[in-house]
This record gives C-alpha cells, sequence and structure tokens, in this order.
C-alpha cells in the first residue's frame, strides 16, 4: 500500500539567501502540516545537513541543492556532498546521479533563469519539471508552460514554494505516493512519477521582499556574469 506525502522540495534557508533559519524552517513547515521538505540551498549542503539532524523523525528532511550550471539551475535532492557551480548541465545533472540523487530543473521556461531547450533537458538526463513554485510571475501562464514541458519529455512533476522568508514555506508543495516513508521512497517516487502539485502562490509582497533581498551576486549568478 502506497502512502500519501505532502514536501515541499524548493526551500532556502539563511545559509545561502534566504532570511530564514534552519530551525525557522523547521518549524513552519510543521506549521504547514508537511510531512517534510528538501533544503536546496545555493552552494552548500551545510544547512540540510543540519535540518535533517534538527527535524526528528515527523518531518523527512531531503539533503538538497540549487545548483548553477553553465545553462542554467538545477535542484538535486539525496546529496551527500555538495556539486560546485559552473559545470556544464550533463556533468552536473551526472554527478547528483552518481551520488545516488534525482535531478529537477526549477523555473525552466523563466527569462534568465530557466534552461528552455527541451533537447538539452533531455540529454543531460534530468529526472523532473519543477513546474511551479510559490515565486513564479504570472503563474498560470508559466505552469502550463512547464506542465507542456514535462510532457513533451515524458518528465514526472514536482513543486515547491521557493522559500526565502517567513510565512512562504509550504504555500506550494509536492503530493508524493510513497512505498515508504524515507529518502528512498521519495526518490522513487519522483522517479516513478507519482507525484502531483499542489499551488497556492505567495503574495505580492513576499514577492517583492524577495526581489529585494536577493545579493547581488546571486543575481549575477543568474544572469551569468560571475568570473
Amino acid at each position: 500500500m502506497l502512502l500519501t506525502l505532502r514536501m515541499d522540495l524548493h526551500v532556502h534557508t539563511h545559509y545561502s539567501d534566504s532570511k530564514n533559519s534552519v530551525e525557522q524552517v523547521i518549524c513552519e513547515a510543521r506549521a504547514a502540516g508537511l510531512d517534510g521538505l528538501a533544503i536546496t540551498d545555493h552552494e552548500t549542503i551545510e544547512g540540510a545537513l543540519l535540518a535533517s539532524r534538527l527535524a526528528g523523525r515527523n518531518l523527512l528532511v531531503i539533503v538538497g541543492q540549487e545548483i548553477k550550471t553553465t545553462r542554467g539551475e538545477i535542484l538535486g535532492y539525496g546529496l551527500r556532498h555538495s556539486v560546485p557551480d559552473k559545470l556544464k548541465l550533463k556533468e552536473a545533472v551526472s554527478e547528483v546521479h552518481h551520488q545516488g540523487g534525482v535531478v529537477a530543473v526549477p523555473h525552466p521556461t523563466l527569462p534568465l533563469l530557466g534552461i528552455k531547450s527541451s533537447g538539452e533537458l533531455a540529454a543531460a538526463g534530468v529526472d523532473a519539471v519543477e513546474v511551479i513554485s510559490a515565486l513564479t510571475p504570472f503563474p498560470r501562464r508559466y505552469m502550463e508552460k512547464n506542465e507542456r514541458l514535462s510532457a513533451r519529455l515524458g518528465l514526472p512533476v514536482v513543486a515547491g514554494s521557493d522559500s526565502h522568508h517567513r510565512g512562504t514555506v509550504g504555500q506550494t508543495y509536492t503530493v508524493l505516493e510513497v512505498k515508504e516513508r524515507s529518502l528512498e521512497g521519495v526518490l522513487a517516487s519522483i522517479k516513478s512519477g507519482r507525484t502531483s502539485v499542489v499551488f497556492r502562490p505567495s503574495s505580492r509582497s513576499q514577492k517583492l521582499r524577495v526581489a529585494l533581498w536577493v545579493p547581488v551576486g546571486v543575481v549575477k549568478r543568474a544572469l551569468g556574469l560571475e568570473s
């Protein structure tokens, strides 16, 4: 018999570009009624490792990372160590797979941030498409575009809040049908496509706070201007 888990698969902490501490993220996840979440900070998995130690048995934490490749960003789930930025797309995906993890592509059709080429994504071996986050602008438009992309690639869908501020964890999340409540169960559910998404957008003020908070270095990374 399959179990149903509600998991926010795109959450940041103050270990990268969020104002939320790891402890705050855990509290918000519990308050939102989530069964688990993936911590996906930029350039580090330290916040995710801390969360996995602090969360306890009633909250499943997936150690993840948002990784900047030469062609855009990917989300790696189930990592044992961090993946360096600026690898080629296929190299970064292969590194996550080598660790036994799963790769989703976030905001794939957003200008500047997305990897729009379905051919590139297919060749790289991406496992899933993040079709929506709570921060996605013009959400209906981009969710439809992202769902068409996932259908074209024959890939499962995932979603997350892309939380950077208080009160946003769990606004958007993935529903997973799993054989067991574990990392292995979650990764298998994603790869097999036993997923669906629940979407509730962040408010305009929350989106604005994120836009104003994001450090200059993150903007440069998104635009590919870092040396």
